[in-house]
């Protein structure tokens, strides 16, 4: 997955790689400082993406210019070379989230919604 500064068309963060979803990621959701994640790969990940904020004077027009990108990463070499491509555009790389699930469902999870502090997720089964 990437967030990415529209108005200077850049990336500035890619949530992935090393611990990252494992196949085709299907629905996000921001609360806070917190992304939530789901995918056919059965699992829910949360992210910490705090550090974004330092980005805000770097894409700042108005308060709507940054989006997410849905990736599917799974080659940690292709990672690295995204680092080294961009480590003068500062791109931040997480290659760890802060919570991962993969025994909450027997169906990849199509949807997940954040409920206060607490995450629901849906399932498809197949």
């Amino acid at each position: 997955m990437r967030l990415w500064c529209v108005n200077k068309k850049m990336t500035i963060m890619i949530l992935g790689g090393i611990e990252g979803h494992t196949e085709q990621v299907l629905h996000l959701a921001i609360n806070g400082n917190f992304l939530a994640s789901c995918g056919i790969d059965y699992t829910v990940k949360v992210w910490d993406i705090s550090g974004v904020k330092r980005f805000g004077n770097v894409c700042r027009k108005n308060s709507h210019n940054l989006f997410l990108y849905n990736l599917f990463i799974h080659d940690a070499s292709f990672i690295r070379r995204v680092e080294e491509k961009n480590a003068v555009n500062s791109v931040m790389v997480e290659h760890y989230p802060i919570f991962s699930a993969d025994s909450l469902h027997s169906g990849f999870a199509d949807c997940v919604k954040w409920l206060g502090d607490s995450i629901l997720s849906k399932v498809c089964e197949i």
